[in-house]
């Protein structure tokens, strides 16, 4: 679960994943993010409303790969979602419908949601559901 101390920041600029999200999967919250340092060199202070900060759940789906706040998940067979936190931890809420799952629910293998894109990179996702 150390993995949940992870971000991954999206520059509404330029339409990209700062610091290479895409190729190494996020920072550690505990390292570069608290402290900045150099972190976000090169990005204006008045710039700085236009990332957008994710956190990691500390969860993976079952392509082991992690999940993160903005992440799109289908639930079940038919239901598309959004990663958001809530006040009980991070659930995905439903797009079509206004159901909430949890990501500590216990589900079997074969029903655990399953990434499909994210709010930045597919909006389109957002559209369909």
């Amino acid at each position: 679960m150390e993995d949940r101390f992870k971000v991954r920041v999206w520059d509404t600029r330029n339409n990209c994943w700062l610091h290479g999200y895409d190729t190494c999967g996020g920072c550690s919250l505990l390292g570069e993010t608290i402290l900045l340092g150099g972190w976000l060199e090169g990005v204006p202070l008045e710039d700085y409303d236009k990332l957008v900060f994710e956190q990691c759940t500390g969860r993976k789906d079952p392509n082991d790969t992690l999940i993160y706040e903005g992440d799109m998940m289908r639930v079940h067979t038919n239901i598309i979602g959004v990663v958001k936190w809530l006040r009980d931890g991070f659930s995905i809420k439903a797009l079509s419908a206004d159901s909430t799952y949890s990501l500590s629910h216990n589900y079997r293998d074969s029903e655990y949601p399953t990434i499909i894109g994210n709010i930045h990179m597919n909006p389109t996702l957002l559209e369909d559901a």
